[in-house]
């Protein structure tokens, strides 16, 4: 996987989408931060909840290769309703086995976003398949009276 945190152009874009997330949620916010990341096969994205500095999250899917027919990423997000949060937020994949129907899947096709709560709901992939690649941008919000730190 290679990442970056807040790179020049995304942090661009970023501000820019505060007011967009602002009318989605429904209140004013701030951005926190962006985070750049391209995953390689078998990239997992353990369950987990986002820190206090995600509130409000795009998940920008910038590509996927190889480019499937119907243009929509074949490696879901995925979302759950579970209420198993604690106050570890240590998830195991024995929390999330693939048959579950607490959790559903989101495949975005490249330029898609999905907008979620990253600190309500849990959220994971398991493996990327061999041979493929995505890139996303995680833009990332806070409340306007948030007073806690933004990286």
């Amino acid at each position: 996987k290679y990442y970056q945190q807040n790179a020049p152009l995304a942090k661009h874009f970023h501000q820019n989408l505060a007011k967009l997330m602002s009318l989605v949620t429904g209140e004013e916010v701030n951005p926190s931060y962006v985070y750049a990341a391209s995953y390689l096969e078998g990239a997992v994205l353990k369950p987990h909840l986002d820190r206090e500095a995600c509130e409000f999250s795009f998940s920008f899917q910038v590509d996927y290769q190889p480019e499937p027919a119907d243009r929509l990423s074949p490696w879901g997000l995925y979302l759950s309703t579970k209420e198993i949060c604690d106050a570890s937020d240590a998830f195991g994949w024995e929390d999330f086995p693939p048959d579950d129907t607490g959790s559903k899947a989101v495949y975005l096709a490249g330029g898609d976003a999905l907008v979620y709560k990253g600190r309500e709901l849990v959220h994971y992939r398991y493996a990327l398949p061999a041979g493929h690649r995505s890139t996303s941008l995680f833009f990332h919000y806070v409340p306007q009276d948030f007073a806690g730190g933004l990286s």
